[in-house]
């Protein structure tokens, strides 16, 4: 995909900016002109320095006033695009559209003067020299979805939940809060999950209806949230958050949590990803993987507990150290207050 929006654009079908976003999102089109992704730029993210948008300006002016998330890395929003579709993928989840990271280069992309004054020097004495590729998350485009608040009133209104659909939402809800509970998620909201409905019940065909869970970019913190900036999930206020996991839930993750080669798969793949920053940071890494050990101890035990998604995030936040040898055994659990004693030990 990514060779063909780069053609796209020298056959100058550019990438477009998302105009009511905070930050510097684009649409991409491929080579037939056809939207295939939503492209964010690390240097355009909300505190970033290139971010083209007013209103991630005044924030960022104003930061005092508008504080960021203070759990999360800075400048990382493309990094937690990417790791949520990885873990997404490693669970076999399949709510988050394809994302990876890319390197495209646009001229509407927002470059610095500098930047455009140095490329058009160059084109002067050397013919096909384009801006710098700026490096970001490439998110596959989903069509036909609406945001579920939108599908929820639908449903309601026109009494189409019958048990089968009511029971399809619970399992599609449930695997959303699987991924936001073990990413730490702290910006799911009822704009960036998504549902498309599709009823094409004819004789004994069935309804199509499928989640897209948007907009991941600020997960996988380094420390829990404090209790002044909870950042609660969006779920956790839903009438579902209280009935607990169902069992064919509970069998399908647990039985790849418990799988040690993929866990240590997932980790890996999430270091590898994270070690493209050139800001990477082993140590604040080690925390952001403590954490989501944290996260997954829980979720195993809520889900073995036959708990429901509101006891879940009742739990009490924790870090947990792994063994060596195998990912899925605790050897440490800490919570903040004792957080420290296990810094610059491992």
């Amino acid at each position: 995909m990514e060779k063909s929006i780069e053609q796209a654009v020298k056959n100058g079908f550019f990438p477009s900016r998302i105009e009511d976003s905070s930050f510097g999102s684009y649409l991409v089109l491929d080579e037939e002109k056809n939207r295939v992704g939503i492209f964010n730029p690390k240097d355009e993210e909300e505190y970033a320095t290139r971010n083209p948008s007013r209103i991630g300006w005044f924030q960022k002016m104003f930061r005092l006033c508008c504080p960021r998330r203070g759990c999360i890395l800075a400048n990382q929003a493309y990094l937690s695009e990417v790791g949520a579709s990885i873990v997404d993928e490693c669970l076999d989840l399949k709510i988050v559209p394809k994302t990876k990271v890319a390197y495209l280069a646009s001229p509407t992309f927002n470059y610095s003067s500098a930047e455009k004054r140095k490329a058009e020097q160059q084109r002067e004495h050397i013919s096909g020299v384009n801006l710098p590729n700026k490096v970001g998350s490439l998110q596959c485009v989903v069509e036909g979805f609406q945001p579920c608040t939108f599908w929820l009133k639908v449903f309601a209104s026109k009494k189409l939940l019958d048990d089968e659909l009511k029971y399809e939402l619970q399992l599609l809800f449930e695997r959303v809060i699987i991924l936001d509970y073990i990413i730490r998620n702290t910006n799911r909201t009822a704009e960036n999950l998504l549902i498309c409905y599709n009823d094409t019940r004819k004789g004994d065909e069935n309804y199509a209806v499928n989640m897209a869970a948007v907009d991941n970019r600020y997960a996988f913190p380094y420390r829990h949230p404090r209790r002044r900036r909870p950042y609660t999930y969006y779920w956790a206020t839903l009438p579902l958050a209280k009935r607990p996991f169902s069992n064919e839930t509970r069998s399908f993750i647990l039985r790849r949590l418990n799988d040690a080669k993929r866990m240590s798969s997932l980790f890996e793949h999430l270091k590898k990803l994270f070690e493209l920053d050139e800001n990477f940071d082993q140590d604040y890494f080690k925390l952001q993987m403590m954490l989501m050990q944290g996260q997954i101890f829980n979720l195993k035990m809520a889900l073995e507990n036959g708990e429901s998604p509101y006891e879940l995030v009742e739990r009490c936040p924790i870090y947990v150290h792994t063994h060596p040898d195998d990912i899925t055994l605790p050897m440490n659990i800490v919570t903040d207050k004792t957080l420290h004693l296990m810094k610059g030990k491992y």
